[in-house]
């Protein structure tokens, strides 16, 4: 395994990482007072699959279930330091998998190939010296 792919494979495997699906929420952009901003739609957090560790916590003092906003993260603190190493190097880590991805086919096609082309030299080459009797 490469030095990049051990680094990368490393950051997916991080213990402290937030369970996922993440699901991002979204808001409308009011920065514009009357006049349109153009922004549109922003985004207000994330939703995960487990709570805050603020509602974790609570829960662990306090018996007190998570509600459905427990599951939103719009603080940079609801996010442990392995979620943020994987986000922080997933632009540069996603387009640099895609590519070893891509290469990889490339190579598999570039097998299959070979491995049809030699069957079939090996079927002709069986074929002559049985003097063409199957």
């Amino acid at each position: 395994m490469s030095d990049r792919l051990t680094e990368i494979a490393a950051r997916a495997a991080a213990k402290q990482l937030t369970p996922g699906p993440f699901r991002l929420g979204y808001e409308s952009c009011d920065c514009g007072g009357d006049y349109p901003c153009g922004h549109g739609m922003c985004v207000t957090g994330v939703y995960t699959s487990t709570p805050t560790p603020a509602a974790t916590d609570r829960y662990e003092r306090t018996g007190e279930k998570p509600r459905d906003y427990d599951f939103h993260r719009g603080e940079i603190c609801d996010f442990s330091r392995d979620d943020w190493e994987l986000m922080a190097h997933a632009r540069e880590d996603v387009p640099w998998l895609l590519e070893q991805l891509e290469q990889a086919r490339g190579i598999a096609v570039e097998l299959e190939n070979e491995n049809a082309r030699l069957t079939a030299e090996l079927e002709q080459h069986g074929h002559a010296e049985d003097g063409g009797a199957s």
